[in-house]
């Protein structure tokens, strides 16, 4: 039975009866709040390990090409 026909029956007629629908809303504004906080701490950690990867992946970049460059030099120096 819908909640919303609910008040059309006596309590006699809704006994045995379940009720389908929303029965009670209340917005909860502390969820919300941790919700959100919780999202940004997320969103926060992710773009900081995106960083700490491009950083990591360019640092390999240059430590590769300073060894190219020592190889190079130990090279000629032979």
């Amino acid at each position: 039975m819908p909640v919303a026909q609910r008040e059309k029956y006596s309590p006699e007629q809704m006994e045995g009866k379940f009720f389908i629908g929303v029965l009670h809303k209340k917005p909860k504004p502390e969820f919300v709040e941790e919700y959100l906080e919780e999202y940004h701490k997320l969103i926060d950690k992710v773009q900081m390990q995106e960083e700490l990867q491009k950083l990591s992946k360019s640092g390999a970049k240059n430590e590769s090409a300073r060894e190219k460059k020592v190889e190079g030099k130990e090279t000629a120096q032979d």
